[in-house]
């Protein structure tokens, strides 16, 4: 089953679950080069987003950046985020991804996973992400405890 990205309604969770368990598989291919963040959800989860992220030690996040493959299944990035007055963007906490069973329903997903010596709550973090029409990301954050209801959807752009 595939779905629509245009007829999704991107304020509704329970619509971004049903997307993210339609999307297609992903590939390592599809998550290499840099990609611009959207908060997506309901309204309040919008609004709250960038405060709980500069709370937690990641303020003015604005995206990922995955360098290509290097041959071992894995993909080293960053998450960007806005510095400075000038908003010059810069790489923020190292990640890594590989394409792994999702926690939401067993399918093949991007996990992105933080290191070990990252700042709390960082090194429980997992964001999954699949396709969601030809330039976008479908992702979902899940917190500690590592529950499936308890997602943050995002969307990532490719850039460029």
């Amino acid at each position: 089953m595939s779905i629509d990205p245009v007829t999704v309604d991107l304020g509704s969770l329970s619509a971004l679950r049903a997307a993210f368990r339609a999307a297609p598989e992903p590939t390592l291919e599809d998550l290499v080069g840099e990609h611009a963040a959207e908060f997506i959800g309901p309204a309040w989860l919008r609004a709250a987003a960038p405060l709980g992220l500069r709370i937690l030690g990641m303020p003015g996040w604005c995206g990922k950046r995955f360098d290509p493959d290097t041959g071992e299944g894995v993909l080293n990035g960053a998450n960007r985020a806005r510095a400075g007055q000038v908003g010059a963007v810069v790489d923020s906490i190292p990640i890594r991804a590989r394409v792994a069973p999702s926690r939401m329903d067993g399918r093949p997903a991007l996990v992105v996973t933080y290191p070990a010596d990252a700042r709390f709550p960082w090194p429980g973090v997992v964001d999954e992400l699949r396709p969601f029409g030809p330039d976008a990301l479908l992702g979902m954050t899940f917190w500690i405890p590592p529950a499936p209801p308890v997602v943050t959807p995002f969307l990532l752009r490719r850039l460029g």
